[in-house]
């Protein structure tokens, strides 16, 4: 989603990656608990989970989510993941990125979350990239097709040609 939208307008607006630690306690693909089992095995902590590919959609995707109880003490909702609010190049991840190559063993993260800007210029390229690699077209991400118009455009560029 950092570099798909439905206005063509947020191609000139730079977009941001999200790489999130994956946490060491995960929820197996089948579990067979239901959701208030899952939320109270979670406690204070966020939890880790695949979806299963049922579907190509995502298995393409890969669809991975986290799971963990919310705070709702003020107007926002949050789960407990840290985050570096300071300037982004004085972050772990800047640091770890600028020494690759090195002898030395990487920096540890220091936060659950890091950010990577996607410079507009950028965005048709990774876009490209992503079709060639992983067949993940604008079509398929973006816009949702369980409705109207979106289903049909959805189905045709999956070869579905069949009337509605």
């Amino acid at each position: 989603m950092a570099i798909v939208s439905p206005s063509s307008g947020d191609d000139k607006e730079a977009g941001a990656l999200f790489a999130i630690r994956r946490p060491s306690r995960e929820v197996a693909s089948f579990d067979s608990r239901d959701f208030h089992g899952v939320y109270a095995w979670t406690a204070d902590d966020v939890v880790f989970y695949s979806a299963p590919d049922v579907s190509q959609r995502l298995q393409i995707q890969r669809g991975h989510f986290l799971l963990g109880r919310v705070n709702t003490s003020d107007n926002r909702v949050t789960i407990s993941l840290s985050l570096d609010t300071g300037n982004a190049g004085n972050t772990w991840l800047a640091k770890r990125m600028a020494a690759r190559g090195s002898k030395a063993p990487p920096l540890p993260a220091t936060t659950d979350v890091g950010v990577f800007r996607i410079a507009p210029k950028f965005k048709p390229f990774i876009r490209d990239w992503l079709e060639e690699r992983t067949g993940l077209t604008q079509d398929f991400v973006f816009p949702t097709a369980w409705h109207q118009p979106h289903l049909e455009r959805f189905a045709a560029s999956h070869g579905r040609t069949a009337s509605f």
